[in-house]
């Protein structure tokens, strides 16, 4: 066998026996052999390795069975770290994220991002931060992870379309490869599958076919199936341009009766103040009124309830149509419209079981999101580190 392929395979057999480490937190050497198959001959010298190059560390021994008490290993989570960043329409949340998925430190960067130059200096800004306070561990980098609302290619790291951004094939690779001065792997989420990711690892993991739909300033949706996201090439999901009424109001996109042009926040809002001034009721100060607020005064406004009535019924049809397409039997609902809290869940539960085909309807079930405010930058870090730490060219 040629050099370069014992090399070869040597570095492949270290990846499998890292990768062991991504669901069990501590194994033996007989742990390990189960896990890759890998001989007891080939182990005797590829741990020494690993353990040499910091990659494994020894943690003790394991519980008597007879014979040798066994060694135990772990992954030395300090040996690389991830960015792992998350972009909304107001600004970004960063995180360091050492390779045991614990977040060393986050921070929120609050800024006006509508084109290229202001995307790219709110990244640079909340890369600066961090760097500030922890310059030694930057130099262990090797992976950053980035959600982001639009259409994007997984494989290539390019973001095809973003409109709020608007951003057209950017390369998110080049971009952190510039600013952290070194080439690193980046990859590239959608902004629900980063929500999506968060909600499965850390609250619904027993759940490994559900879905995510975001409802705020539009409307999108990421898929979980077997516990893997449904992607395809450049695939966007974009649910939120799909037509639920043909004589429904104009879309930014140019058609007509776009689910986002019907749920989501401005048409909630216009259609409250078409409500209110109906009733000789008018609005100061318009600037300020959310999706949110609209929501807040659902028990006690007349012209709210109707407004988020309406919203939540075409919300369902939407449900209802991706259930009898993919038979999911989780939905997740995140943005303002989770402020209802329980009452959105019954609602929806039983408006789309109303809706769905007879033989999809046992078993669904719609919850509202839960997430707490770093669930999603996590998600990103835990879906990468199990999924591709195998590939990760710095290994």
């Amino acid at each position: 066998m040629k050099k370069v392929d014992k090399e070869l395979m040597k570095l492949t057999n270290k990846k499998s026996i890292i990768k062991c480490f991504m669901t069990k937190k501590v194994l033996s050497k007989t742990d390990i052999m189960e896990e890759t198959a890998l001989s007891s001959a080939a182990l005797s010298y590829l741990i020494p390795e690993l353990e040499e190059e910091e990659w494994i560390i020894e943690v003790g021994v394991g519980a008597f069975s007879g014979g040798r008490r066994p060694v135990m290993y772990s992954l030395n989570a300090q040996k690389g770290y991830m960015l792992s960043v998350q972009v909304s329409t107001k600004g970004i949340l960063i995180g360091l994220i050492d390779l045991g998925c614990q977040l060393i430190e986050a921070k929120t960067v609050i800024g006006l991002m509508n084109d290229e130059e202001s995307f790219i200096k709110i990244i640079e800004e909340g890369i600066g931060i961090l760097k500030k306070n922890y310059k030694a561990l930057f130099e262990k980098i090797i992976a950053v992870n980035i959600s982001i609302p639009g259409v994007i290619d997984e494989r290539s790291g390019l973001v095809i379309h973003s409109a709020h951004f608007r951003l057209y094939n950017f390369d998110m690779k080049a971009l952190f490869n510039r600013l952290l001065g070194k080439k690193v792997e980046v990859f590239t989420f959608k902004d629900t599958d980063a929500l999506l990711l968060g909600e499965y690892y850390f609250i619904h993991e027993s759940t490994p076919n559900m879905a995510y739909i975001l409802c705020d300033r539009g409307v999108g949706l990421s898929l979980l199936i077997l516990g893997e996201l449904f992607r395809t090439l450049q695939v966007g999901l974009e649910l939120g341009h799909m037509t639920i009424d043909p004589n429904g109001p104009v879309c930014h996109c140019g058609r007509r009766g776009c689910i986002g042009a019907m749920v989501s926040e401005l048409p909630a809002i216009k259609h409250y103040v078409e409500l209110r001034e109906q009733h000789g009721m008018y609005i100061e100060d318009l600037g300020t009124l959310s999706f949110g607020d609209i929501i807040k005064q659902y028990s006690h406004d007349e012209c709210a309830k109707e407004v988020i009535d309406k919203q939540v019924d075409l919300l369902s049809e939407v449900i209802a149509n991706m259930i009898n397409l993919f038979n999911i039997k989780k939905v997740i609902i995140g943005g303002p419209l989770t402020l209802l809290g329980e009452t959105l869940e019954s609602r929806l539960e039983n408006a789309v079981r109303r809706k769905v085909l007879v033989c999809f309807r046992e078993g669904i079930q719609i919850r509202r999101s839960e997430l707490d405010m770093h669930a999603a930058i996590l998600g990103m870090a835990k879906d990468v580190l199990l999924h591709q730490i195998g590939d990760l060219k710095h290994l």
